[in-house]
């Protein structure tokens, strides 16, 4: 006997009910009341529908959203203008009978300022499809989109001057979608799917010149990075006085004039938190006065030196030091 495990990937096909209904919306023939109960009717049909498949993990279809994509968009105040397209452009690539299709980029899109949630981007999707699967064998699941497929928002002409990088309006991004997974587990979802990470694109020369552009390069070596976990993670050879550069043996113990001040993120789960606060020990001979250590509460890895804590918390900070010791 074979156990197998089932769920939906996220989005089912919109009724045509739904369809209309989100048009009628739009034009103000439909109430805010009115146009929720068409969402739920269609959300207690998704269910119906993989529960009698016998699927075990189910989402609400994706009933409520406009794409898979579009919730951080409307829950969110700073993207300015945007329509379906905003999801649509670039060259998509069909089959015989479908064809291939080219959207150009939609000239208004483009975020324009700060990302402040209005509300929550899922709870809402959880908590009624948490309704509808109580006391049921159906575990109810929560797909967010990952960080890196809204890359497509930012801006040279029209972000700059709230995001200067590319970096920068991600590690916002990936603080909200933070923030909503905490929401969420509050809640008490257990099951939440992160789509279309970009990773396995990254092969492609176009998404290569993409990101190459907006200067988050992909051309390091293999064997920096291999070398980089083999020495300073494995071997340790750093804290262990055995680091060396052309044969000479690098001591950070005999730094005596230099200030040093090491940053870390308290959610970082790529560099845990005390991995960098070592560096003052190895520095031992670095007077008091020049040390200073600064732990960023609820940031993680990217969010240390991009985003709004940054900016507003963690750079005053590293300003006010480099011009005390400067």
């Amino acid at each position: 006997m074979i156990t197998a495990h089932t769920d939906v990937v996220g989005s089912l096909l919109r009724p045509a009910y739904l369809l209309k209904a989100r048009e009628d919306r739009a034009a103000g023939r439909l109430t805010p009341a009115e146009f929720k109960g068409q969402e739920d009717q269609a959300v207690d049909e998704a269910v119906a529908l993989q529960a009698e498949a016998g699927i075990d993990v189910v989402t609400d279809g994706e009933q409520r959203r406009l794409s898979f994509q579009s919730q951080l968009l409307e829950s969110v105040e700073g993207i300015g203008e945007w329509t379906i397209d905003a999801f649509l452009w670039g060259d998509w690539k069909g089959d015989e009978r479908v064809g291939d299709k080219s959207t150009p980029r939609p000239r208004e899109l483009g975020v324009v300022g700060k990302l402040r949630r209005k509300r929550h981007l899922s709870a809402e999707e959880f908590v009624y499809l948490r309704s509808r699967t109580a006391g049921t064998r159906l575990i109810p699941k929560i797909t967010l989109t990952s960080p890196s497929l809204y890359a497509n928002l930012w801006s040279a002409e029209k972000s700059t001057a709230a995001y200067p990088t590319l970096d920068s309006f991600l590690a916002d991004v990936v603080d909200i979608l933070r923030d909503e997974v905490a929401e969420l587990a509050r809640l008490g979802c257990e099951y939440i799917q992160i789509d279309a990470p970009h990773y396995p694109l990254l092969i492609d020369p176009a998404t290569r010149a993409f990101y190459d552009e907006y200067s988050t390069v992909m051309d390091l070596p293999a064997d920096f990075y291999l070398e980089t976990v083999d020495r300073v993670f494995q071997r340790q050879d750093l804290a262990h006085g055995s680091f060396r550069v052309n044969g000479v043996r690098v001591d950070p113990g005999a730094i005596e004039e230099s200030a040093q001040m090491t940053v870390e993120g308290e959610r970082d789960d790529i560099c845990a938190v005390g991995q960098t606060v070592a560096a003052h020990r190895l520095c031992r001979n670095l007077a008091a006065a020049k040390r200073t250590h600064h732990l960023q509460r609820n940031v993680g890895h990217y969010g240390v030196f991009h985003g709004r804590r940054w900016q507003s918390e963690t750079y005053p900070k590293v300003r006010d030091f480099i011009r005390a010791h400067g």
